[in-house]
C-alpha cells in the first residue's frame, strides 16, 4: 500500500513495562515492526516491577536516540 511504502524504514524505539515479564509483548511489538517495515534504533528498554531511576534514564536515553535519529 502507498502508506506502508511512505513510512517504510521509520526510526523507532520501544519502551515495555510489565509487572514481571515483558517477553510476550516484545514478540507482538517486533511483528508489528517487521509488518510496517520500521527500523528499532534502540534496544528496547525493558523494565518490570516498579519504575527506577535507572529506567528512567533508559527512557531518556531511548527518547534521545530515536530524536537523534530523525534529526539526521
Amino acid at each position: 500500500s502507498p502508506c506502508l511504502d511512505a513510512c517504510a524504514g521509520r526510526p523507532v524505539g520501544v519502551y515495555v513495562h510489565g509487572n514481571d515479564d515483558t517477553a510476550g509483548a516484545l514478540r507482538s511489538i517486533d511483528r508489528v515492526l517487521t509488518g510496517l517495515a520500521w527500523r528499532t534504533v534502540h534496544a528496547p528498554v525493558e523494565v518490570t516491577g516498579a519504575p527506577t531511576g535507572e529506567a528512567r534514564d533508559a527512557c531518556w536515553d531511548l527518547g534521545a536516540t530515536v530524536a537523534a535519529t530523525l534529526a539526521e
